[in-house]
């Protein structure tokens, strides 16, 4: 499909970036869970582009990519991009496979001057009236394994809800036309005792169930006008 095509044809974008998921979001194509979906690439071959029902989905496993990715989709006249990130939990009321809109995030250097960084309120509002999550969250951004990560009990007495790894550059990144809002998938959780393994590695049951709400996510995230 030409620029100009794409340009025309896309309404939002939604934008992975993880090998895991990028794995699972692939069965999932293959399977024909979530409709027709035509494929190609950028020339540099940074992630795969797909697109289906006016929206364009694109994975990639590496987020070394990620702030070009969303220049890339602003170029191509993308307005509107939904991110899938993973997470791991701070409090146990978060339910592992479950995903959570991301209402503000904070980097290490932002929280030490404690200003958030937050999405498009109308696009997070829109994906809150999809969805219809039991919560959204506060996330603290950092790429250092979450068991590594210094003081989890003071960002907790500081109101952070998970730990993830992107949300504060797609929110550093999307300013002015693009409107961007961040969905935390959760992985593992630390207030439940689950450090150094991920949920998927735990059993099959954890990953039937993030499957599941990856393939639900999909179907209504591409099939929507947000």
């Amino acid at each position: 499909m030409s620029s100009d095509a794409q340009r025309r044809a896309a309404n939002h974008a939604v934008l992975v970036v993880d090998p895991f998921l990028k794995d699972a979001i692939e069965n999932i194509m293959r399977e024909g869970q979530i409709g027709e979906v035509s494929e190609t690439t950028f020339p540099d071959v940074i992630f795969t582009k797909s697109w289906s029902n006016d929206v364009a989905l694109l994975t990639f496993a590496d987020s070394q990519y990620l702030a070009e990715a969303i220049l890339e989709l602003k170029v191509l006249g993308m307005r509107k991009i939904v991110f899938l990130d993973v997470a791991t939990a701070l409090k146990p009321g978060l339910k592992v496979s479950q995903a959570y809109p991301v209402y503000a995030t904070s980097t290490p250097v932002k929280e030490e001057f404690y200003v958030p960084l937050v999405p498009s309120m109308q696009l997070l509002n829109a994906v809150v009236e999809l969805l219809e999550p039991e919560r959204e969250v506060i996330a603290f951004t950092s790429r250092l394994p979450p068991q590594d990560v210094a003081m989890t009990d003071l960002l907790k007495k500081k109101g952070f809800d998970v730990i993830d790894k992107n949300s504060g550059l797609v929110y550093e990144v999307c300013k002015g036309s693009v409107e961007c809002v961040t969905l935390d998938l959760i992985d593992s959780n630390l207030a439940k005792g689950i450090e150094k393994k991920t949920a998927w590695e735990e059993g099959g049951k954890y990953y039937s169930s993030i499957l599941d709400t990856l393939t639900d996510l999909f179907k209504k995230l591409l099939s929507a006008e947000l």
